[in-house]
């Protein structure tokens, strides 16, 4: 009996362990799948894991399978710091066992969503088909990673400005976001102008017309293009006075100013063109009618000076300054010696000298002024008696000089009794001539 109950739990035994071992065959797991990806399968560089969503079947050997939520945990391999698509692992492990399988994930840049304008740029008005300039532009930023900023020119793209008058917009991208802005769009001008090269002539004298020969003028345009110009321009005070220190250039509306130098005319030389009276006696005065003379000064003009009828005829005689003689002339004068002024400063003037010669006067004959009461009867022996003549010397220059009177005798008068034609006469002798008259002589 004994015997038959050990065999029946002998078989009862074996029977436990064999169902045992079949349950525990057939729950065992033989790997793993994707059942639902994570919602997020894409990530900006930075970005951290986020499994939400993510599941995984759970296969097992009797066919049955069990759904898991992944878990960071699970996860291997996750990498967001540099762009590109990678897998990572998902490993599921029970009972000692590991089973992994891989998901795909994407790394993209952080980039820009939406953009709006900050600063507007300086520059908002172009000539038509100028090229846009974004200087001083800046934008603010909402990026795709929820971060914010703000940033310029370097991070832009800009459109092309559209080729017409008036108001256009420009759109300005970073990424895939844009802006606008509006701009406006102008006839082409000229915006700047400059001297390039200086004319050949900068040095003139007043009255002088402007030479532009050798000018090249440099143009800027508001499109930001460039010309140079030698001629087209306007010269707009072409006639040089004393006064002018540069000559004003127009091109289009815009002016420059050209430096010159304006050098005063110098009187540089003199022509006697009438010569006046150059022979004078001592005591009289210079006699300037008829003196026409020519200055000439170093711009190559010259101006007339004439003097004549006594000053009712002149021609710029108020410059002459006469300097000598100023009085009656003496022996000793050989020149006139006049100062042309031909400006306000103290050595603006010209030295103009005129040869003249002075001789002394010389007698031309005799004026007898009275006789009365003069004694023409003599008895022989008698001295002359002059009293009761006044006799006056006429000289070449209009002068007189009494030489013999009452009270005076000239000691250079000689005098003497001559017989002429039957006749006596009494010679009166002066400088080289002679006065006579008439007597009569009686006997003792």
């Amino acid at each position: 009996m004994m015997k038959k109950l050990t065999v029946a739990l002998l078989i009862i035994l074996i029977f436990t362990i064999i169902t045992l071992f079949a349950a525990c065959s057939s729950s065992s797991v033989v790997g793993i799948s994707i059942y639902a990806e994570p919602d997020k399968t894409t990530y900006i560089m930075g970005e951290d894991l986020d499994v939400t969503g993510g599941k995984i079947s759970v296969n097992y050997a009797n066919g049955k399978s069990d759904i898991v939520k992944i878990t960071e945990s699970m996860v291997t391999g996750f990498d967001t710091s540099s762009i590109g698509t990678r897998s990572i692992t998902i490993t599921y492990t029970k009972s000692g066992g590991s089973f992994s399988t891989t998901q795909e994930i994407r790394t993209i840049g952080v980039k820009a969503s939406t953009i709006s304008i900050a600063t507007a740029p300086v520059k908002t008005s172009y000539a038509v088909g100028e090229s846009i300039t974004l200087a001083g532009i800046s934008v603010d930023v909402i990026y795709n990673n929820g971060t914010t900023g703000t940033v310029g020119i370097a991070s832009l793209l800009h459109e092309p400005v559209i080729a017409r008058l008036g108001m256009t917009t420009v759109t300005v991208r970073l990424d895939s976001a844009t802006a606008v802005y509006n701009v406006t769009v102008v006839p082409k001008a000229v915006s700047g102008l400059s001297i390039l090269v200086p004319p050949d002539k900068t040095e003139y004298f007043a009255g002088e017309l402007f030479d532009e020969t050798g000018l090249i003028l440099s143009v800027v345009y508001n499109d930001s293009t460039t010309a140079q110009l030698t001629e087209g321009f306007t010269i707009v005070n072409s006639t040089i006075s004393n006064e002018t220190e540069s000559i004003t250039l127009r091109y289009g509306d815009i002016s420059v100013e050209c430096p010159i130098t304006v050098n005063k005319a110098v009187a540089t030389g003199y022509a006697v063109n009438t010569i006046p009276k150059t022979a004078y006696t001592v005591g009289e005065t210079v006699n300037f009618n008829g003196l026409d003379l020519s200055i000439n000064f170093n711009n190559g003009q010259s101006v007339t000076v004439a003097y004549d009828n006594n000053g009712i005829y002149q021609v710029n005689w108020a410059n002459i300054e006469i300097i000598s003689p100023t009085g009656p002339l003496i022996i000793e004068d050989n020149k006139i010696t006049l100062y042309y002024h031909y400006g306000d400063g103290a050595n603006e003037y010209l030295i103009v000298e005129i040869p003249i010669q002075v001789s002394n006067p010389t007698v031309v004959g005799f004026v007898v002024r009275r006789n009365e009461h003069l004694k023409t009867e003599y008895t022989d022996g008698e001295n002359i008696n002059l009293y009761g003549l006044e006799l006056d010397a006429e000289y070449s220059n209009g002068s007189t000089v009494t030489i013999i009177n009452d009270v005076a005798l000239n000691p250079d008068v000689m005098y003497s009794q001559t017989a002429l034609d039957g006749m006596e006469y009494v010679i009166i002798q002066y400088s080289g001539h002679s006065y006579q008259y008439a007597i009569t002589v009686n006997a003792e």
